[in-house]
């Protein structure tokens, strides 16, 4: 295993939202919790200082690399919320296109705006993210 700075803990979670300073980070953070945890019916974990994650999965790279990861979760940045969907969007753009202004990365959703965002498309998103890595790996929740 890689020795990988953002690993699954015993923080308490609750304890993490409530300490969110920022009041809009805050709110959205626990509307992100309310939606990943209700479609997911995984209970959150603190991953790192600042990520909460649902579900995990191991996996191993064709270099040898090999680590353990959230299967979907979440980290309030100072400007906006990200939202992981760790197989990506490749098979998700009839859902993407609807989700409401945000920006894409490689594997997140960066959310300036929770409240801009169409709450049923990302459950639906993050639910599809689920079936995809379950189908890629052996998953725990």
């Amino acid at each position: 295993m890689n020795n990988l700075k953002t690993i699954e803990n015993n923080a308490d979670v609750e304890r993490f939202l409530q300490n969110i300073e920022n009041p809009k980070r805050h709110f959205d953070a626990n509307i992100a919790n309310a939606i990943l945890g209700e479609t997911t019916s995984w209970k959150p974990r603190m991953w790192g200082d600042n990520s909460v994650g649902f579900g995990a999965y191991d996996y191993t790279y064709e270099s040898g690399r090999s680590g353990r990861w959230f299967v979907t979760g979440f980290s309030p940045r100072k400007a906006y919320l990200s939202i992981y969907i760790m197989p990506g969007f490749g098979e998700m753009k009839d859902l993407v296109d609807h989700l409401g202004p945000c920006k894409m990365g490689k594997s997140c959703i960066n959310i300036t705006r929770l409240d801009k965002i169409d709450h049923i498309v990302l459950a639906k998103i993050i639910s599809r993210s689920v079936d995809i890595m379950k189908q890629r790996y052996i998953v725990s929740d």
